[in-house]
């Protein structure tokens, strides 16, 4: 089944893809400076960002979503139900942690207050968002899933929460815990913009917004549970929402097309990537840890990468290359030269190949990571690039 918009110039959803990228910016840059009142910047000129986003969309062509509108009922009732789904395993997960108060006010005005802004947020988000994608997936599908994905996970995550994660240590439950959960999240929700347009997703999105700004009690969850949920939960709805687009794509008359049905390769791009992320922050017994420097010289040099098994202090040997903990925002390899047991607590005297002189203080067991297995020359150069490039 092809979609059946309308031919749109590539400067107009040029136009729009920046529009949207550039709420990212007025929200988190421009609105600071502009105003110092947070009530004013939230609740009065956010409000008039959206409708503004909505008014634009309006004037722009028309489209039909790839399922047609024929099906939309069955994915908006799709999008209700695992909206309510995921709702469910977040107070499951509430359940082995612990709840907490809501932030927000529960007068009737202040009710009413957040009813305007989450509302006017979620439906100029989601109606760009199906305009967007609907214009875009006509010739590459996957490659516009993400990068819509990535554009709408941007407006979802305040900058300041960007900007205070450090390089190393104090990204990994961001990166888990937000990021993450977010990006997924947002997949889905573009799909279901893909395949029924904004009602879907307003459905689905609507669902969470509604648990966070109006329950009374919110779960408290640890980082890893929220990757896990904010993770599992979508991508289990993307296979759901791809089986029920493949069963409409097979009846319909066209069999020579319908019988691809819709491609699932970018379901499992999707998971594959969000398992190799899983991976590097540490959510599985292996890690890769970046060379950042010379200090391992001729072991390791600058730019390789070792893959780290973590293990308890316990289980480290004299000799042994380790990755500690030196501070919140730094993870050391070096060569283990010396072990001492201080009461029931060991102690680990390192120093790097390339120095004649051991570090000056001990690496307490509590602050081993692992134990380095291997090294993959070179290729963290591009980690490193990144890194420099935000942090200069």
């Amino acid at each position: 089944m092809q979609l059946r918009s309308h031919s749109v110039p590539l400067k107009i959803w040029l136009v729009i893809t920046g529009i949207v990228a550039g709420l990212f910016i007025i929200f988190n840059l421009a609105m600071p400076a502009l105003t110092a009142d947070p009530f004013i910047k939230t609740y009065i000129i956010q409000p008039f960002i959206w409708l503004g986003v909505i008014f634009i969309i309006w004037l722009l062509p028309r489209y039909t979503p790839i399922a047609g509108h024929r099906s939309r009922n069955r994915f908006v009732s799709f999008a209700l139900m695992f909206g309510f789904c995921h709702v469910a395993f977040l107070l499951i997960g509430g359940l082995f942690s612990s709840f907490g108060q809501s932030p927000y006010s529960f007068k009737p005005a202040s009710i009413i207050i957040n009813l305007v802004y989450a509302g006017t947020m979620l439906a100029g988000m989601e109606i760009s968002r199906a305009w967007l994608i609907n214009q875009l997936a006509r010739k590459r599908l996957l490659l516009a899933l993400i990068l819509v994905a990535s554009l709408y996970t941007l407006l979802t995550i305040p900058f300041e929460r960007v900007a205070s994660i450090t390089a190393e240590a104090g990204s990994i439950p961001f990166i888990g815990g937000t990021l993450l959960p977010a990006f997924t999240e947002s997949l889905l929700t573009t799909q279901l913009a893909l395949f029924a347009g904004p009602l879907a997703a307003i459905c689905y999105r609507g669902m969470l917004e509604a648990f966070w700004w109006f329950s009374p009690v919110l779960p408290n969850l640890p980082w890893v549970f929220k990757a896990i949920i904010g993770v599992g939960v979508p991508i289990a709805g993307m296979v759901v929402g791809t089986g029920i687009y493949n069963n409409i794509a097979n009846r319909h008359a066209n069999r020579k097309k319908s019988r691809e049905g819709f491609p699932a390769g970018w379901v499992f791009t999707s998971v594959f990537a969000v398992m190799a992320i899983w991976f590097s922050v540490g959510l599985f017994p292996f890690q890769p840890s970046v060379i950042a420097s010379g200090s391992m010289q001729p072991t390791f040099n600058t730019g390789d990468i070792v893959m780290v098994a973590k293990m308890p202090a316990e289980k480290i040997d004299n000799g042994d290359i380790i990755v500690y903990r030196a501070s919140e925002t730094m993870d050391i390899v070096h060569r283990v030269v010396d072990i001492e047991r201080n009461g029931s607590s060991l102690q680990f005297t390192t120093r790097g190949d390339a120095y004649k002189f051991n570090d000056p203080e001990p690496v307490l067991g509590e602050n081993v990571i692992g134990k380095v297995m291997f090294s993959i020359p070179k290729i963290g150069w591009v980690a490193i690039k990144i890194k420099n490039l935000i942090y200069q």
